[in-house]
C-alpha cells in the first residue's frame, strides 16, 4: 500500500551505518535502519545520507546505496567515519553545505538515545532532528547485553567532552 507523501517539512533523512562482516549480505540491523529509511523516504520523498566508513574492505555508505530502492539523486553519502561521534562531525558538513534545517536521523533502538546526544551536541541548534527508530527485534538476553554497552559508550562520551585531540579540526567549519 503506497503512504501519501506528508506535508510536513523534512529536507533530509540521515541513516547511521552498522559494521558490515560479510560483503555478500546485510547485518540485521544495517537492513532495518535500510529499510526504515525507505518507509521515511515514501512518506517525505526528500534527500537521504547514508553515513558509515570503510572497514574490512567494506564502506558502509556505499553498501547502504547498493542494498536500497532509493534512488541515486535523492542519496547523498558520507564515506569516511567509524563512529557515532565522527557520523555527526562529517554529517554536519553535508547538512550546512546543503543548508537543511529539519533531518530525521534513523538508528537502531538501542541507540538512539546516544545518538541523539551525539548529534544535538555537534549540530547547530537552529537545526531541528527527529529521531527515528528502525523496527529490529532482538532476543532479551541480546537487548540487556546492547543496553549496557550503550550506557558504556555513553559514559564514555559523557566524560571524554571534549572530541579526540585528531578529529578537533574536522568539527570547524
Amino acid at each position: 500500500m503506497k503512504q501519501e507523501k506528508s506535508s510536513e517539512n523534512i529536507d533530509a533523512i540521515l541513516v547511521l551505518g552498522h559494521m558490515i562482516k560479510d560483503k555478500t549480505r546485510m547485518c540485521r540491523i544495517l537492513e532495518a535502519r535500510i529499510r526504515r529509511a525507505e518507509e521515511l523516504y515514501d512518506i517525505y520523498g526528500c534527500g537521504v545520507i547514508f553515513s558509515g566508513g570503510k572497514r574490512r574492505n567494506i564502506n558502509e555508505a556505499y553498501f547502504m546505496k547498493k542494498n536500497t530502492r532509493i534512488p541515486n539523486k535523492d542519496i547523498m553519502l558520507e564515506t569516511k567515519s567509524l563512529n557515532t561521534k565522527i557520523n555527526a562531525i562529517f554529517c554536519k558538513r553535508i547538512i550546512l553545505k546543503k543548508k537543511f534545517k529539519t533531518v530525521i536521523i534513523v538508528t537502531s533502538p538501542y541507540h538512539i538515545i546516544r545518538a541523539y546526544v551525539i548529534f544535538r551536541k555537534v549540530l547547530p541548534f537552529d537545526i531541528k532532528m527527529k529521531m527515528a527508530s528502525s523496527r529490529e527485534r532482538y532476543r532479551l538476553v541480546i537487548r540487556i547485553e546492547l543496553f549496557f554497552s550503550e550506557i558504556l559508550k555513553m559514559l564514555k562520551d559523557l566524560y571524554d567532552l571534549d572530541f579526540n585531540r585528531r578529529y578537533r579540526k574536522l568539527n570547524k567549519n
